[in-house]
């Protein structure tokens, strides 16, 4: 049973939930709510080594778009496309769901909702983790986890959530977001002002996406905190009764002994995220974390496996030398002790075959002791020059006695040229390191990304050939 930490940043104070699950059942052990200030030093000192981040963004881009229809594959890259089209935002990352397919001209076309958010605050609230040596495992926007709780399967919902004194409604149907609206508001909880901007996101509902909301959903704190008079066309109902079965006082009330139902309504967004579905794709992490968190998490499997490899090897050997060691001190007993030289040989013979029956564990240590030094390879790559280079993931293979590597990554040059001369001269250094030799080589000059395939054999000849790009 793995702790989970929680991290929320809503404006100008981070909630945090140490939680563990165990199975079906969620066991909160801590709630802490601190000024954002205060946040890296509690960085500093907690142990815990990967983070669940929730954030809510203030600049984000949302429409409903329609794409051919066409293989799951290439949607992401249709949706990427219409979002550069169409958003101001140049440098981001997106999340998008798919609500279905109509015809429109006799063509087949999917409806999408996509949502994007810029890299720049994504990299802001990352960079805070890394500086004290975190990882953050997913990154998620606080409306589409908040969304996770509500049921909107049989029925359109109209939710409304907090952060800061901005009110964030959001329509969901038939488990899918369907419009976002972030509306600014004069205080904490729900007064006569936000009535009216709810009221207005109703009727726009209805007259441009042709969903009337059959229930509103108040979520989190503001449930507790309403003071309006103005009426509201449908139902308006708090979360906690909404939901009842998806988050309960009850579930928790052995491991929050002093915590009340009210501690549970401001930390809904960070519990939220322990109820995302694990196929919900809604992390939003930019694409160049992602590949670094992957190569970092594939590097160091490998290191634990070297090392376990390498622990055996010692214990295999440590066993081998003691057993022949006994072996021949029972021979040299014989010798001494034989009057009959005849005897003796016969006897020791006879240890030889003994012996003999080890000689495939001793082979299979040899074979161990002769497999390629995946940590030598990765101490000769920072010595390589790498002026302007950027990689980007390192993946490695053995076969036999030679290592497999494929490095990916990009030039940061500004044209064709200077691109060209920079991974040439990369592709010098590389050749120009003992035991390193080159198998492919791609370098795609629209995007500025390559691929270096390398051989990696010090203690022989390298190996020539290789394919260019």
């Amino acid at each position: 049973m793995g702790k989970t930490v929680v991290v929320s940043f809503e404006d100008a104070i981070v909630r945090i939930v140490i939680a563990s699950i165990k199975g079906k059942e969620i066991i909160i052990h801590d709630l802490l709510t601190m000024p954002d200030d205060k946040f890296d030093d509690f960085l500093s000192r907690e142990k815990t080594e990967d983070y669940l981040v929730i954030q809510s963004f203030r600049d984000f881009f949302q429409e409903t778009v329609s794409i051919p229809a066409t293989k799951k594959s290439l949607v992401r890259g249709l949706v990427e496309s219409e979002i550069r089209k169409r958003s101001h935002i140049k440098d981001f990352s997106f999340l998008y769901e798919e609500s279905g397919e109509k015809l429109v001209d006799n063509r087949r076309m999917k409806e999408v909702f996509l949502y994007a958010v810029p890299n720049e605050e994504l990299r802001k609230t990352i960079q805070r983790f890394i500086l004290r040596g975190k990882v953050v495992r997913a990154i998620y926007p606080d409306i589409f986890s908040l969304s996770c709780l509500i049921d909107s399967e049989n029925m359109p919902v109209l939710c409304v959530s907090e952060a800061g004194l901005n009110k964030n409604l959001f329509l969901l149907n038939g488990g899918r977001m369907q419009f976002i609206r972030t509306a600014q508001s004069l205080e904490h909880g729900i007064n006569d002002l936000d009535i009216q901007n709810i009221n207005m996101t109703v009727n726009y509902c209805w007259q441009t996406m042709r969903l009337n909301p059959s229930l509103i959903a108040l979520i989190g704190s503001i449930s507790r905190d309403y003071h309006a008079a103005i009426q509201t066309p449908v139902p308006l109902a708090c979360h906690a009764r909404y939901r009842n079965e998806k988050i309960t006082l009850s579930s928790f009330t052995a491991s929050m002994a002093a915590e009340t139902q009210d501690a549970l309504l401001d930390f809904m967004s960070p519990i939220s995220a322990l109820y995302i579905p694990h196929k919900k794709e809604i992390n939003i992490l930019p694409e160049d974390y992602r590949r670094s968190f992957a190569a970092r998490r594939r590097l160091q499997y490998a290191a634990t496996s070297f090392i376990a490899a390498s622990f055996l090897g010692v214990c295999l050997a440590v066993f081998f030398f003691s057993s022949m060691t006994g072996l021949r001190n029972r021979l040299a007993l014989l010798r001494e002790g034989a009057s009959d030289a005849e005897a003796a040989l016969a006897a020791y013979d006879k240890k030889q075959a003994e012996l003999a029956a080890y000689a495939p564990f001793m082979e299979s240590e040899k074979g161990t002791a002769s497999a390629p030094d995946m940590q030598g390879f990765l101490a000769v790559l920072p010595d390589i020059r790498t002026d302007r280079i950027r990689i980007d993931s390192i993946s490695l293979s053995a076969e036999g006695a030679v290592l497999d590597a494929e490095l990916k990554g990009a030039v940061d040059a500004e044209g064709y040229a200077d691109t060209q001369m920079h991974y040439e001269r990369f592709l010098g250094a590389l050749k120009g390191s003992k035991g390193i030799s080159i198998s492919k080589e791609i370098l795609e000059l629209r995007d500025r990304s390559f691929l270096v395939g390398i051989r990696w054999n010090p203690g022989g000849v390298p190996v020539k050939g290789g394919e260019g790009g």
